[in-house]
């Protein structure tokens, strides 16, 4: 075995091991690019090890996605089949555990008309949206991981030719994910120990709103009363411990739906719809997102209609931190992948906030939570805003101001 297939089948393990936590009798849903099939095989065994009931794996082959948007009719685009939602649904209340694995080419729907995807997106984001319940409501393990392909690497690594880019692609995965060093596992559960003492540090400073300023950046959210502070391994209500996503390197909570005021820019691409957005604005009063500019009219085109898509996605439902240090912003790479861009940078997400991020939110309905002033939406879509002349200030409940992030860079202590 060679050192990528050893580093390939610590990958699988620490999916199967940490991500989900396979337990004995489970059934596993994995989804994955066709191209993906030696990891998908690793995993899947591992999973039977484990003791898997059954591995589902759902096949994807995004280029036969672009051609249904590309020729299907708007009804059909439209059109979930229910067998599908039906499927998946089925899954989540047996308590399947559940592995995404994601691989998005930058420019696969440069092509395609911005009103045919939004059309579809709306569609899979509501029928879909029990099933998302299960996942954001932390009722069963799930973890999103990611794998390259020529596309990705390319557009990151234009210089070298298609398979060195795509090897370059997997060292700096294989690093962000800390499968290059000598135990991952191990490496994993330090690193989620740290962030709970993060966590700890402020939950106990029970804050009361957030002020973020730096260039192009002013802006204030208020904290519900009551937020939890969340990141980090998690707890399913089937009783197991689990990473949503890998890597993982930020700390995140729930804004005040109405709370949000001022205006924030980008820091990095945010891949959307099929395309990169570069460098946009947006602006925020009483929690909605009332104007934009982009660099283009065709970003500026496929922002507008992501905050038209469904209620709720106009407001923010996730405000994250996370330091301009960390591990994969060191890297200096733009991975032009959320998965990623996240864990190098502050970052913030229109749509759905995870009920968890409110005490006693795993019980509430979507209206409780909307009555405890969290937002509720059929979409989530995160996009960085943090650099490292990023400053962000708490304001704690007896108004006490205190230095959260400095030119990126935690000034507060963890707690112990």
């Amino acid at each position: 075995m060679n050192e990528f297939q050893e580093r390939l089948a610590k990958y699988a393990e620490l999916i199967v091991k940490l991500g989900v936590d396979v337990q004995s009798g489970q059934e596993v849903l994995i989804r994955a690019p066709l191209f993906g099939s030696e990891l998908v095989h690793k995993i899947t065994e591992l999973a039977y090890a484990q003791g898997a009931k059954r591995v589902h794996v759902e096949w994807e082959d995004a280029e036969l996605d672009r051609l249904s948007l590309m020729h299907e009719s708007l009804a059909e685009l439209a059109n979930v089949p229910e067998f599908k939602v039906a499927f998946y649904e089925q899954l989540a209340k047996n308590g399947a555990a559940v592995i995404t694995v994601y691989s998005p080419d930058p420019f696969l729907l440069a092509d395609v008309d911005h009103e045919r995807i939004a059309i579809a997106q709306r569609a899979v984001g509501e029928a879909f949206h029990v099933f998302r319940g299960y996942l954001m409501g932390y009722k069963i393990p799930w973890c999103l991981v990611s794998i390259p392909n020529a596309h990705w690497a390319q557009s990151i690594f234009p210089e070298l030719s298609v398979q060195d880019a795509v090897d370059k692609l997997w060292e700096c995965i294989f690093f962000a994910t800390r499968v290059n060093q000598e135990d991952p596992l191990q490496a994993w559960i330090q690193h989620t120990e740290y962030l709970s003492t993060r966590l700890k540090t402020l939950n106990n400073l029970k804050l009361t709103s957030l002020h973020y300023s730096g260039p192009g950046t002013q802006l204030e959210i208020q904290l519900p009363k009551g937020h939890v502070w969340r990141g980090g391994r998690r707890l399913a209500q089937t009783g197991q411990s689990f990473i949503p996503n890998i890597p993982a390197e930020e700390v995140f909570t729930a804004p005040q739906k109405d709370g949000v005021h001022g205006f924030v820019r980008s820091t990095k691409p945010l891949h959307y719809g099929g395309r990169l957005l570069g460098e946009f604005s947006i602006v925020f009063k009483d929690g909605r997102a009332v104007s934009i500019e982009a660099g283009s009219d065709d970003d500026a085109k496929t922002l507008q209609l992501l905050l038209d898509s469904s209620s709720g996605a106009n407001y923010l439902g996730e405000v994250a931190i996370v330091p301009d240090n960390s591990p994969i912003s060191e890297l200096g790479i733009i991975f032009q992948n959320t998965l990623f861009d996240e864990n190098a940078a502050c970052h913030v997400a229109l749509g759905d906030a995870y009920p968890l991020c409110i005490e006693g939110g795993d019980g509430m309905t979507a209206e409780e939570l909307e009555v405890h002033g969290l937002n509720t939406s059929v979409v989530h879509v995160d996009f960085m805003i943090g650099s490292g002349e990023l400053d962000i200030i708490g304001v704690r409940e007896n108004g006490e101001s205190i230095q959260i992030l400095k030119a990126g860079r935690w000034v507060i202590e963890s707690s112990n």
